[in-house]
């Protein structure tokens, strides 16, 4: 009775509240149980998660089933709905604040480097009066990266700003039935989406703002510049300038003895402090890099050059930068082990700091010129050269060119201790004057030298022309050029010269360091644009492991790996030039900051339209993309016509249609994925194909023609690759049939291209289309009185003896027909091919002639034709056997 009861008043609980149930026993059983105990009319409790309720027919309390067992009702079901939408929306506004908080971040990032930015740009604006040239181009350099650091910002904040755009554009407009959260996170979102935006636009104004400053500092500079070179000072030649030195030497020896001493004090300091320890080791240091590992590694550099490097140019030009690289490395690093030397025993003041600072540099430059002029002239070694020099020149040309690096070192350390030290003008002017006699004096004697070579080469010509047997000499066509640049250097040195003498000291000494300049310019590029194109020719010669692995890989003739190394070197050396052209534009590298900046600004892409960027990055992919997708169109070609097609039982026709569609299909899907790495909008650009289809569809009218019968015929095949076809008077071999035309092979072995529109629109004749098989005919006459049944039975008995004739079909032998007094024979017999026909015709009819002559059978012989004039003498002196010819 207590369980019947028990059960009872759990089916009372259950949900059946959609039934429209009345009684309260049969309301809905909520998830809130105190409710459910209230709502239900058994008197109970909830104990232990389970139910107790008293039934009114029941004596006691009877458990029911646990609260765990009820099935979920339709208000349990809405609870629940209830609380995921609401922790759904909890999540929303946590990750919601989650990229707000990302968002600040970014957004105080940003304020923070703009805030930094004007900074700079406040300081530069404020300094340009007090600066000099020097600084102004620092000033600019500064103001340059400012502004490079603008647009990169700029750049940076486009991605978040366009995610607010899309998530403000995802919560729709501002609705008055929206919740307040919602409305809470859409004026967040605005905020943000308001403040990078303002941060965007001040990034961009602050670049042009960086912009302007950087145009009127350089401004500011060149004047200033061109103000320095146009300044007149007294003649090195007039006394003005001796009384000038002699009047402030005493303060200008005093200064000079108070660096002195101050650098003296430094060390003794830092020796007693430190000990010398550290000196003595940066010396040794320095000594072992520029005699023992500089020698060891120039013979180490010649030694491979001369056993291991590849031979032609390359292993001169190679060993020539190699030792640039050795001399300039070894000897700049020396000098910076003796400055660290230096530098280790203790700190050292502001003056001597900068004096150290120029010291390692003016040594890089003075390492650099001799270590170039080593590697280009190449002294005692003329097999090695890579300009056609004799020794005599070598060796003037190298006494000049150390005699350069050493006025260079001494007169740049001259002016810097002058700088550090403040001495007087008179002794600034003296120094840059005697700099610039000095640099007028070795160019006059560098191009004196170089005149004399080319007259003793003029000399050996003349002599070489007198000698009868001494071989032509080689004309060299860069005489004329030779010839105008030793004029145009004698004119610029004798200007320096001139303005020197009458007092523009500092123009004649920048045209003379010009000079210089535009030399080393020169010779390093010459020496560069020589190593690039002869190590792309090397690296892509067919005889090269590389070019072999390349041609393999994606089975590439050599002769393409040729011309892929020769653009290769090409744009590597128009690179090269275009280098060189802006260090010659730019003397002592007043303007690289701009450079630089112009070519981040190429790195960053080029703009085609409005959309469309273009950047070295999206071009390299896109190449790397079409070199892979080549590369596996290849490997996939050459597995099916290797690997599976073999195994197949299509034939050979059939194999080629198959791999020369699927590598147009491959073809096609790279091109569109190189397309698409290199940025391009397939949309767009089907946009613009069907624009252009209409005059693609006219202009090229024929080769869409053949195009199609080109997919035609590998489709259908009625000519496929091996056929003998027959087009007009022409028949050969099908050797290859590609998109625009097939190639046939005819019998005289040369090549016919048809066009595939031919071959689709026009009658051909393929005579191994569906039955390969060749018919020999043999036609012959034979005397009315011969016996025609042997005549048949040799022919039968020659069909039957040769190889190539099929027994099956049967030859036959039938009579033509009776003329004139013969019997006309027509036989017919079958090969295998009709490639056989005329050869096993030939051998036939030998054949036959032979076994007709055994015989005794008379062949048909040429027919007497007689041509007479009726009553002539002639014909009745001749007689009736005696035959009468006659024009």
């Amino acid at each position: 009775m207590t369980t019947r009861y028990a059960h009872s008043c759990a089916s009372r609980v259950l949900c059946r509240h959609r039934r429209g149930a009345a009684r309260s026993s049969d309301r809905c059983a909520d998830a809130d149980l105190p409710r459910l105990n209230q709502r239900c009319r058994a008197i109970g409790s909830i104990k232990g998660g389970a139910l107790r309720c008293r039934h009114p027919r029941s004596p006691a309390p009877v458990r029911c089933l646990p609260v765990s067992e009820f099935r979920f009702t339709c208000g349990a079901r809405r609870g629940l709905l209830r609380r995921l939408l609401l922790l759904a929306a909890l999540w929303m506004v946590c990750v919601g604040t989650a990229l707000a908080q990302d968002e600040d971040t970014v957004l105080e990032a940003a304020q923070t480097q703009l805030d930094s930015m004007q900074k700079v740009l406040t300081q530069a604006e404020a300094g340009m009066e007090k600066s000099d040239t020097d600084q102004l181009r620092k000033l600019a350099d500064d103001v340059t990266g400012a502004q490079r650091q603008a647009q990169d910002l700029a750049r940076s904040l486009e991605p978040p700003l366009k995610e607010l755009s899309v998530r403000l554009a995802g919560l729709g407009e501002e609705q008055k039935t929206d919740p307040p959260d919602l409305r809470d996170h859409r004026r967040a979102l605005t905020r943000e989406r308001n403040g990078l935006d303002a941060e965007l636009k001040r990034a961009n104004l602050l670049a042009l703002d960086a912009k302007d400053l950087a145009d009127r500092l350089e401004g500011e500079r060149a004047q200033r510049f061109s103000e320095k070179l146009s300044a007149r000072v007294a003649s090195p030649l007039s006394p003005a300038l001796g009384n000038e030195i002699a009047q402030q030497w005493p303060d200008d020896r005093t200064r000079l003895q108070a660096l002195s001493d101050k650098a003296v004090q430094a060390l003794r300091t830092g020796a007693a402090t430190n000990g010398v320890a550290g000196p003595v080791i940066g010396t040794l240091g320095a000594l072992m890099l520029a005699f023992p590992l500089r020698i060891f590694l120039r013979h180490l550099g010649r030694r491979y050059a001369a056993s291991r490097a590849p031979v032609g140019r390359l292993r001169r030009s190679g060993l020539a930068l190699w030792f640039l690289l050795v001399g300039t490395l070894t000897l700049g690093m020396a000098a910076g082990a003796l400055a660290e030397s230096v530098r280790a025993l203790s700190e050292l003041p502001t003056d001597l700091e900068q004096l150290l600072s120029a010291f390692v540099v003016i040594s890089c430059v003075a390492a650099f010129v001799g270590s170039l002029s080593a590697s280009l002239l190449m002294k005692h070694q003329p097999t090695w050269r890579l300009f056609p020099l004799d020794d005599a020149t070598v060796d003037r040309l190298r006494v000049h060119c150390l005699a350069t690096a050493a006025v260079s070192w001494f007169s740049g350390m001259a002016i810097r201790i002058n700088d550090v030290a403040r001495s007087s003008s008179a002794l600034t002017i003296a120094t840059d004057a005697v700099a610039a006699l000095l640099y007028a004096g070795l160019i006059l004697s560098a191009l004196s030298g170089l005149t004399l070579s080319l007259r003793a080469h003029a000399a050996n010509v003349g002599a070489a022309d007198a000698d009868s047997s001494a071989p032509p000499p080689v004309v060299s066509r860069g005489g004329g050029y030779i010839v105008l640049i030793r004029l145009l250097g004698h004119l610029a040195v004798i200007f320096a010269l001139v303005a020197a003498l009458f007092g523009y000291i500092n123009l004649a000494l920048f045209v003379e360091q010009q000079i210089i300049w535009i030399t080393l310019v020169c010779s390093v590029l010459a020496l560069l644009v020589m190593f690039a194109d002869d190590l792309t020719t090397w690296v892509f010669k067919p005889e090269s492991r590389f070019s072999r692995a390349l041609s393999h890989a994606l089975s590439v003739g050599n002769g393409r790996l040729v011309q892929v190394g020769l653009l290769i070197s090409a744009a590597v050396r128009v690179l090269l030039v275009l280098l060189g052209i802006a260090a010659l534009v730019t003397p002592y590298g007043a303007n690289l900051a701009a450079v630089t900046g112009w070519l981040e600004n190429v790195s960053h892409g080029i703009a085609i339209g409005k959309e469309l960027v273009i950047t070295p990055g999206d071009v390299a992919r896109a190449l790397c993309v079409f070199l892979l997708g080549m590369g596996l169109v290849h490997i996939v070609q050459r597995w099916l016509l290797s690997t599976y097609l073999p195994k197949t039982e299509l034939d050979a026709g059939a194999r080629n249609s198959i791999s020369t569609a699927a590598r147009y299909l491959g073809g096609l899907i790279v091109a569109v994925w190189g397309l698409t790495a290199l940025g391009l909008d397939l949309r767009r650009l089907a946009l613009v194909l069907s624009a252009l289809s209409v005059g693609i569809g006219f202009g090229l009218q024929a080769i869409t023609q053949n195009f199609v019968s080109g997919l035609i015929l590998l489709a259908e095949r009625p000519v496929k690759i091996g056929d003998w076809v027959r087009i007009g008077d022409q028949e050969g071999d099908v050797r290859k049939i590609s998109v625009r035309a097939t190639e046939i092979q005819v019998g005289d072995r040369s090549t016919l291209i048809v066009p595939n529109s031919e071959l689709i629109t026009k009658s051909v004749r393929n005579m191994t289309l569906s039955n390969p098989m060749g018919r020999v005919q043999l036609q012959f006459s034979v005397p009315l009185e011969t016996n025609v049944a042997k005549v048949r039975d040799v022919l039968l008995a020659l069909f039957a003896e040769h190889e190539k004739v099929l027994a099956e079909p049967a030859p036959s032998v039938f009579i033509d027909s009776l003329a004139g007094g013969h019997v006309n024979f027509n036989s017919f017999a079958y090969v295998r091919s009709p490639r056989d026909s005329y050869g096993v015709r030939s051998e036939l009819f030998f054949a036959l002639l032979q076994r007709m002559a055994t015989a005794s059978i008379a062949l048909q012989s040429p027919q007497e034709i007689r041509f007479s004039r009726p009553g002539t003498a002639m014909e009745r002196d001749a007689g009736d056997g005696a035959p009468v010819s006659e024009d």
